[in-house]
């Protein structure tokens, strides 16, 4: 996780989170706007938010540890066989608070 990069296109509220300078391999939609990249072994190496700021808000600001972190990523990225459900049910999770927190 210490290659943890981020870059974030304002004018597009596109925030690109990688942690790893492998090329991708797959990309999976994890939910809408948000895609999960993938190596040639199928690990998680970088992930696309698509209207950013709607999604994580104040988040964009924080580096990228903190980011995954307080998204309920950090600690999934070593251990389990097929990372990528862990990935989709905690983003699934995270987006429908997000979204539940809107409404109220």
């Amino acid at each position: 996780m210490n290659n943890a990069k981020k870059a974030y296109f304002e004018k597009e509220d596109i925030l690109h989170l990688s942690i790893s300078n492998e090329r991708e391999a797959e990309s999976v939609e994890i939910s809408p706007n948000i895609t999960a990249e993938l190596n040639d072994d199928g690990d998680l190496i970088g992930i696309e938010i698509i209207k950013a700021s709607d999604f994580i808000g104040d988040l964009i600001n924080k580096p990228p540890f903190q980011i995954f972190q307080e998204i309920g990523l950090f600690g999934c990225f070593n251990g389990d066989a097929d990372l990528l459900v862990n990935y989709k049910i905690k983003m699934a999770d995270y987006l429908k608070a997000k979204q539940e927190e809107k409404r109220l």
